[in-house]
């Protein structure tokens, strides 16, 4: 909470203003206190002229030193633009005036599907946000759509998406259009409708890992990867072999001896 120095007291000024406010600054909505310090001789009721508070009139409290201490509640307007706005009342012959800061308050406004490609027939959700406390339920206005009013959710905050349900028409048009609503002034997104049968984006095929094929006659090892040959095995083909070409040459010289 922070208190605004007052504006002093001078032979023109007959009185000071204050503000009770957080942080220097208001924001659309606050509630603040003003108070302040009449010297003149008497103090009626007076009102706060402002553009940017809602207020009852001042009153005023004599104090032993014989001022008056001026006091109100106030609100700030909820459509109040940020920047530093004058703030007065009378006091005596005097205006007494104090500039209140307010904060600019950035709205979010956006508007759109999910997805925004669709066809006729297909069922689609509308996605809107809207972060002025202000927001009126309204129907978006959306060629080729069948859509309910964005309301809110039960216990949202203005921060949370405004979520809606409709469907494309059966007899949709294809083309882009455009979705727009109310909030503090007109929104819009883009949407684009395609024909029932236009071609969706081919899903590329996903590379098959290629299986080794085992050798005709290959002992099955349970894997599928060829065994490699070993120095022992070439040197068991070698013998193997001599030994035939042995046997053979024996068995042609008992031939010969028998003959």
């Amino acid at each position: 909470m922070a208190f605004l120095a007052p504006a002093t007291a001078s032979a023109e000024t007959e009185g000071t203003l204050d503000f009770e406010v957080y942080d220097d600054q208001v924001n659309p909505g606050d509630k603040i206190t003003l108070f302040g310090t009449c010297y003149a001789e008497e103090f009626p009721s007076t009102p706060v002229v402002s553009d940017v508070l809602d207020a009852p009139d001042l009153t005023g409290e004599r104090s032993s030193t014989g001022s008056w201490f001026v006091t109100t509640k106030a609100t700030v307007k909820a459509d109040a633009s940020g920047g530093s706005h004058p703030v007065s009342y009378q006091c005596g012959d005097s205006v007494i005036t104090r500039n209140l800061e307010v904060h600019e308050v950035q709205v979010r406004r956006e508007i759109g599907l999910v997805p925004d490609t669709v066809r006729p027939g297909q069922q689609i959700t509308i996605r809107a946000y809207c972060t002025d406390e202000n927001y009126i339920p309204s129907v978006p206005d959306a060629k080729g759509l069948l859509v309910p009013a964005l309301a809110r959710s039960e216990g949202a905050t203005l921060e949370d998406p405004i979520i809606g349900f409709g469907s494309v028409e059966p007899n949709a048009t294809p083309g882009k259009y455009k979705i727009t609503f109310q909030c503090g002034g007109q929104v819009s997104g883009e949407y684009t409708i395609v024909a029932a049968n236009a071609p969706t984006s081919p899903v590329p095929p996903q590379a098959q890992p290629q299986v080794p094929v085992k050798p005709k006659g290959a002992a099955d090892t349970g894997s599928l990867d060829p065994a490699p040959e070993s120095n022992g095995g070439a040197l068991a083909l070698t013998l193997g072999g001599l030994a035939v070409f042995a046997g053979g040459g024996l068995l042609a010289y008992r031939r010969r001896q028998n003959a």
